[in-house]
């Protein structure tokens, strides 16, 4: 196989000016005063004194109704990478704030690993009965495509790079985690035609599975990692559920979690690929590229243990 070549803000202290007052002078005794002119004060004028400014507040987010997640910590990217601009977005839940102190990947590796993924779902819907093993030159034809439909815009370019199929919960109904296929434009703003859906930013979340209920379970594996990924959308963000139960058993060195996370990132093409709607019983494997960059220096993380 051949393998491309590799490729948290602190309040600012305000010193105060320390006024000294001066020393008052001693009267020693005087002389006879002589009368003195009388001075009439002349008036001052009064400082007008103006509006207290008053911040604006800043907009928030209204999440949608099927939210239930508590992110601790957010990594957003705008990056480009072989000429497309990807976004996309890191949130770590709080059911994970006990044992991950904190998390980090490099903007430009983030967006590779996110468009790698993109295209190997994008390879596998062109009845590509290969894909799943790992070709990373491949990658390269796909990303001038890519390039030129963020380019002209014309729905004929990005029809090329559409990924048709793909099952996600809509987080807006209000009616629990219930998939339907979507057939998206990835990392597209504007209008789309009919049965297309745009794709703004893809969000990777990390959490405990039994944290939510946006989330599959997989039914065939070890009742002691409860093992779930869930696909969710929310107003152009397509959400991938990460989840795992963490156990002490299972966890017998510093840093033996990473290669969970490790593969929240480069595996979640193989879940898009192969989720139907539905608890799944087949085995999510990665991108052995991307999961080497980013198990051996790429990804950065940093546990808690007690």
């Amino acid at each position: 196989m051949e393998l491309d070549k590799a490729t948290e803000i602190y309040p600012e202290g305000v010193k105060k000016a320390t006024v000294k007052a001066s020393s008052t002078k001693t009267a020693t005794s005087t002389s006879t005063l002589t009368p003195t002119e009388t001075l009439t004060p002349t008036s001052t004028s009064t400082p007008t004194v103006g509006p207290t400014p008053t911040d604006t507040p800043t907009p928030t987010e209204i999440p949608p109704v099927e939210w239930d997640l508590d992110p601790y910590i957010e990594k957003t990217i705008e990056q480009e990478w072989e000429g497309v601009m990807i976004n996309a977005r890191l949130l770590v839940d709080s059911s994970l704030e006990d044992q991950i102190e904190s998390i980090d990947i490099p903007d430009e590796l983030f967006a590779e690993v996110v468009a790698r993924n993109v295209w190997i779902v994008w390879y596998a819907r062109q009845g590509n009965t290969d894909w799943y093993k790992v070709m990373p030159v491949k990658v390269h034809s796909f990303m001038k495509m890519w390039a030129k439909a963020q380019e002209t815009g014309d729905y004929s370019d990005w029809r090329k790079v559409q990924l048709n199929d793909i099952w996600a919960n809509d987080l807006t109904d209000g009616d629990g985690y219930v998939q339907e296929p979507y057939n998206f434009w990835p990392m597209y703003e504007g209008e789309t035609p009919d049965g297309v859906t745009a794709v703004k930013r893809i969000t990777l979340v990390l959490l405990r599975t039994p944290s939510t209920e946006n989330i599959s379970l997989c039914l065939t594996c070890s009742p002691s990692i409860e093992l779930g990924r869930g696909s969710n959308f929310n107003n152009g963000d397509l959400l991938i559920y990460s989840g795992v139960t963490y156990h002490p058993s299972t966890c017998l060195f510093p840093d033996c979690s990473k290669p969970y996370i490790v593969g929240a990132f480069s595996d979640f093409s193989f879940w898009l690929v192969q989720n139907n709607g539905g608890p799944f019983s087949f085995d999510i494997t990665s991108d052995a590229h991307t999961y080497n960059k980013l198990l051996y220096g790429g990804l950065k993380v940093d546990f808690k243990f007690e």
